[in-house]
């Protein structure tokens, strides 16, 4: 179901999408990188992004450009907690089994925004996903919104490797 996702405006006005669409269609199709960091680590995440405004970029890093989808969870369009909304490109080049991340409402944070975010593959966000899809409860939700803010905290890019939402 589609409904617009607020948040801020990071990015310039009119830029070119083609160099960023080709990069979500190889992301999603191939699991293809964006590039590697200094220690030759696949990087999934487009850094320094020249699309982005540096007012932009200071809203980003702070993760204050989420704030306006707050709206969202008002109007039951999202959840707190739950995947990631995606846009629509990238949902029509998603196999079958992608798609059970669709199965609930999206989130504002989830499983990948707190652990190993900073290196996973799309096909690991999306398993990480569908865990939450198969395991949400009360609980995981209260953990996931409590590693939320301590991630946002430590500005960190967080490298969990997930073993906080698999215990207890």
């Amino acid at each position: 179901r589609r409904f617009v996702v607020h948040k801020f405006r990071t990015m310039h006005v009119n830029n070119d999408d083609s160099e960023y669409k080709e990069y979500l269609r190889r992301l999603v199709t191939q699991g293809a990188p964006y590039g590697v960091d200094r220690q030759r680590r696949p990087v999934y995440k487009v850094a320094d992004d020249p699309r982005v405004t540096r007012m932009g970029a200071l809203l980003r890093k702070t993760n204050l450009d989420e704030l306006p989808q707050f709206f969202n969870v008002l109007k039951g369009e999202m959840s707190f907690v739950g995947p990631r909304p995606d846009i629509p490109f990238s949902v029509e080049l998603y196999e079958d089994w992608h798609r059970k991340r669709l199965s609930v409402k999206p989130g504002i944070t989830g499983m990948w925004q707190v652990c190993e975010r900073a290196n996973l593959s799309f096909d690991d966000m999306v398993r990480l996903d569908i865990e939450y899809v198969e395991r949400q409860s009360p609980l995981l939700d209260s953990k996931i919104m409590l590693l939320t803010v301590d991630t946002i905290l430590r500005r960190d890019g967080s490298y969990r490797d997930g073993k906080e939402m698999r215990d207890g």
